[in-house]
């Protein structure tokens, strides 16, 4: 919804929002499928620091 608001807005075609929006949106699906599939990375700094649980 915000995409429609933001693409109203900027008086910027839907279709060209979107394809500048696409490499964010696939940074942060490939981000959360690492945090899902290798919690550790995610887990570290916490036992670095004493962290047991």
């Amino acid at each position: 919804m915000l995409l429609f608001i933001m693409a109203r807005i900027a008086e910027v075609p839907f279709r060209d929002l979107v394809r500048n929006v696409l490499p964010f949106l696939g940074a942060m699906i490939g981000s959360l499928a690492l945090i899902t599939f290798f919690p550790g990375l995610v887990l570290w700094l916490p036992r670095l620091l004493g962290y047991q649980g």
